[in-house]
């Protein structure tokens, strides 16, 4: 329904809402973010409560509304009230181990914890993302350091990451700022920029060089409380204005003789760029979760357009281009959730990879967010570029703000760079067949989203993927189970699918043996071979479409309904084929799009995730 016109925040909703929005403003109200936390149950539970408890975003009295995030991204302000709203909530807890009397199970959970909340405000999200490097500690810290961490988050503080600088950007090794050796610590003296929350976070996971001749082993991690340094040995460096996430503060921060005890070292001396690697890899895989979230709000303000708007004495959606592009970007978002739900749960069931899966969530799943904002730029039309219209101008801002998300913890570049020089080890062990004895075991584990995750353990992480790739390994075995599994089906739909899963397998093999040539062939160069990054982003494309074929075959029937009829996949599994370069990939049969959108309507209406698992959302 219409809303009052309000000139300070210069946004109106211009079309009406779709039948489920069509409710009386007040009956759609949610209370205030209440001080008291959620209760633990299921992850399903959990999810459909905190959602609840944050209020619709489409509820301007919300802390986390999109008309209140309109405005203070106009002002550009640090969206103060918003974040202690969610330290009200309980949000640290997700980020404490249980083991420290937190919440903290799986990093499964803190994607989906990330996707709630950035379908409301990135500028938000980002900023209390920070909350995630006390990954750091969990990985490498002491008991006692484990225990301070939880005592600081409790508290309601938040550290920032102090790795990069101006003159080095992300090149760790190059870094200038040193941690000279005195007695009972270190004095470190430098310059961090640009970093997020520098100015307006409680602490510093900072990485200093310990050896004054730098190399891997010449850089130690500090975890360091503002409230405990000695005045005037650290000054926060100006904020830097940024074309998105306005209200964020990225700013820097210069350290000056400053004090760092031995406790607060993590880790050995010289240890620090092997722990910063691989609490790295995780916060990169969960930025897929910003990306999902993101995505939802676009297509979910664009459907309210779509459909609320009419044209040619019929609804914009009617459009079948349209229809087609939503369609579309929610089967991106589909893949996108599969890669992020495999990945997140990998690093639990398989760390070994998780160096290689990381960096392929990192670069494909953002990568498939930007895509589906790009495509539904056509249906706003001239709404995509004002800031004041049609949901407070929600789709212009989260297609902005979207942007960044592919830049931090490493560009696609970055990522399609790491990716490719692991494929060689990673094929050569897949095209072998063996080395992981409890295959099975690991698939179910990884799969079988009904199944919770073993803890992490760190032991196992490694900065490079050693051995086969379980994902891959386990296709022939996804087949077999496929061929079981597609009786209920139709016939037409039957056979695609099964040609589709076995075109997967040879594309597969094919791939892994394009790259032991490519290795062969250029011997030493191979790392810097221009084919590498083709070959790194088609590993990184079949990786989605074997993701979501076991995905299927291993939940299809607990998960029943449009999971279980299988459209999706047929769809999902022929775009990624054809992306990957074959032209062996059937086509698939005429009506499965209508499947699709009809679920994407009826989650509209219904005020449901467009994931794999259908949520309640506020």
């Amino acid at each position: 329904m219409p809303r009052t016109p309000n000139a300070s925040r210069r946004c109106t909703r211009t079309t009406p809402r779709p039948a489920a929005d069509r409710q009386p403003h007040a009956a759609r109200r949610s209370h205030p973010v209440p001080s008291h936390p959620i209760p633990p149950p299921s992850t399903q539970q959990w999810a459909e409560e905190l959602e609840r408890r944050l209020g619709s975003p489409w509820d301007e009295e919300s802390p986390l509304s999109l008309a209140r995030g309109a405005r203070l991204d106009e002002e550009e302000r640090f969206p103060q009230e918003a974040i202690q709203s969610l330290h009200a909530l309980g949000l640290p807890e997700f980020y404490i181990p249980t083991e420290y009397g937190g919440r903290f199970e799986s990093y499964e959970q803190l994607l989906l914890l990330a996707r709630l909340l950035a379908r409301r405000d990135l500028t938000v999200t980002v900023s209390s993302s920070t909350l995630a490097w006390s990954t750091l500690t969990w990985l490498g810290g002491t008991d006692a350091q484990k225990r301070r961490q939880a005592a600081f988050l409790r508290a309601g503080h938040s550290p920032c990451l102090a790795y990069s600088e101006e003159a080095h950007g992300a090149d760790l090794l190059s870094g200038a700022t040193t941690a000279r050796r005195v007695a009972g610590g270190y004095r470190i003296t430098g310059e961090k920029w640009p970093i997020n929350r520098a100015t307006r976070g409680e602490g510093y996971m900072v990485l200093a060089r310990t050896d004054p001749l730098g190399g891997p082993r010449g850089l130690s991690l500090f975890m360091l409380d503002k409230a405990q340094l000695e005045p005037g040995t650290h000054a926060p460096l100006p904020r830097v204005p940024t074309v998105g996430v306005r209200g964020c503060d990225i700013s820097g921060v210069r350290f000056t003789d400053c004090l760092a005890r031995d406790d607060d070292r993590l880790g050995p001396e010289g240890g620090g760029l092997e722990l910063a690697l691989k609490a790295l890899h995780i916060t990169r895989a969960l930025c897929s979760g910003l990306a999902l979230g993101a995505a939802d709000t676009g297509l979910r303000t664009t459907l309210n357009l779509a459909r609320g708007r009419r044209l040619y004495g019929d609804t914009v959606f009617a459009i079948p281009s349209v229809s087609r592009a939503c369609a579309d970007s929610f089967l991106d978002g589909l893949v996108a959730d599969a890669v992020a739900q495999t990945v997140l749960r990998g690093v639990h069931v398989a760390p070994e990879r998780f160096a290689a899966w990381s960096a392929i969530a990192k670069y494909f799943v953002p990568s498939l967010s930007e895509r589906a904002f790009q495509r539904l730029t056509a249906v706003q039309g001239a709404r995509f570029y004002m800031r004041d219209r049609h949901d407070w101008g929600a789709f212009q801002r989260f297609y902005r703000d979207n942007l960044l998300i592919g830049i931090f913890d490493g560009s696609a570049p970055v990522n399609l760079h790491s990716l490719g020089l692991q494929l060689r080890a990673l094929c050569q062990g897949t095209l072998k067949g063996t080395g992981v004895p409890d295959l099975d075991a690991r698939l179910e584990n990884l799969f079988t989203l009904s199944q919770r995750v073993p803890p992490l353990d760190p032991q196992r992480l490694d900065l490079v993927a050693r051995g086969p790739d379980e994902v891959f390994l386990g296709l022939p075995d996804a087949v077999q189970r496929l061929e079981g599994q597609v009786g209920h089906l139709d016939e037409s739909h039957r056979g695609v699918l099964l040609a589709l899963a076995r075109c997967l397998i040879k594309e597969q093999g094919a791939h892994a043996q394009a790259v032991l040539q490519l290795a062969t062939r250029a011997g030493r160069a191979f790392a810097t071979s221009p084919e590498l990054f083709d070959l790194a982003r088609r590993y990184a494309v079949l990786f989605s479409a074997a993701s979501c074929l076991h995905l299927w075959v291993r939940n299809a029937r607990t998960q029943g309904g449009f999971f279980e009829a299988g459209a999706w996949l047929i769809l999902a599994l022929s775009r990624l084929l054809r992306e990957a370069g074959s032209l062996d990939a059937p086509e698939p049969p005429p009506g499965l799009y209508d499947s699709l959108t009809s679920e994407l309507v009826r989650r509209h209406d219904a005020r449901q995730l467009f994931s794999l698992q259908p949520l309640q959302v506020a």
